[in-house]
């Protein structure tokens, strides 16, 4: 589906729901909430929905005080957008209203994308899917206002690494640059983003860091983080995003892992990679995906069995990628 048919679909639809990723990050919350302060400029009745709550680093997203749980007053809505989400899986307890929605639509960037709605708006080429959604909003004929633009380039520097992924392309800088026109405040929201850190969140960052490790001669670097880790410190779930960076920038390494308990018991890792490894394929394995150099997964398992279980399938691609 062309993302004209997707803005034909939108102006049609009276009632609409986006929903965002579960654990969910800058990318699919900027890009919800800018497409949702969109849509209700021309007069639609938008919901945005996520099975968890926002992390504390984006509650200064215009309108992110109203993303909420799906619930039974939603059963009437006939049109749903899943935005920035690989499979079905990622939509958590959304995937009610999604299933029994009349048309729905999936907008992403995930190479991992199974095309899994009605229509599918997916580009790979994209560095993140707050791109599609600027394109989408563009297309409306709708103006870009300051606070939509600050929920885009939220979607769009988180996602890019602050734009140092090879991701990010000559029409990133080009969007980035129309929406700082647009009336961006990036020293505030590189603030926002990147310069501020919780005391717990510190003191789990510390705590973090001791527990580094190395193999296959320092070229996997991984990190492990329990339940009593963030208790300890009175961090939560949000305190651990960016860990996994430590582990993949450390010199030697080609691959960076975090191992994170769950509060269910089970593990979720986070893979990335610098040059020539792709880690999609890994947790692929484990039913997951992403990019090829950032990807995740879940595992039913302890966490010396997960990091068993991760590094048994990742050492053999390490070794040929150093060939």
């Amino acid at each position: 589906m062309v993302a004209s048919d997707i803005v034909r679909l939108l102006k049609n639809s009276d009632k609409i729901a986006l929903i965002s990723h579960i654990m969910p990050d800058g990318d699919t919350l900027g890009s919800s909430l800018a497409l949702a302060l969109t849509l209700r400029q021309k007069g639609k009745q938008v919901v945005c929905l996520c099975s968890d709550p926002v992390p504390k680093s984006y509650a200064f997203l215009p309108g992110a005080d109203v993303i909420r749980r799906s619930n039974e007053s939603d059963a009437d809505i006939t049109t749903v957008l899943a935005i920035d989400c690989s499979d079905r899986e990622r939509l958590g307890d959304c995937n009610n209203i999604f299933s029994k929605a009349t048309y729905t639509v999936n907008i992403d960037h995930h190479i991992s994308n199974t095309s899994y709605a009605r229509y599918n708006m997916v580009d790979t080429t994209a560095a993140a899917t707050a791109e599609l959604i600027y394109q989408l909003i563009r297309l409306t004929g709708a103006d870009i206002d300051k606070q939509v633009a600050t929920c885009l380039y939220t979607g769009i520097v988180t996602d890019t690494g602050r734009f140092s992924y090879d991701n990010t392309t000559s029409a990133t800088h080009e969007i980035a640059g129309d929406l700082i026109n647009c009336g961006v405040d990036t020293n505030w929201l590189n603030d926002e983003l990147f310069n501020k850190r919780s005391l717990q969140r510190t003191r789990l960052l510390a705590k973090a860091l001791d527990t580094i490790q190395v193999c296959e001669g320092g070229s996997i670097a991984f990190i492990k983080v329990d339940m009593a880790m963030l208790r300890d410190v009175g961090a939560d779930d949000a305190d651990c995003d960016g860990l996994v960076n430590y582990a993949r920038d450390i010199d030697t390494a080609e691959v960076g892992l975090l191992f994170k308990e769950m509060d269910n018991g089970r593990i979720k890792v986070s893979l990335r990679s610098k040059n020539h490894v792709d880690v999609n394929a890994v947790a692929a394995k484990f039913n997951g995906g992403g990019h090829k150099k950032a990807s995740g997964c879940t595992i039913s398992a302890s966490m010396d069995e997960a990091v068993e279980m991760v590094l048994k399938e990742l050492e053999p691609i390490v070794k040929v990628a150093e060939v």
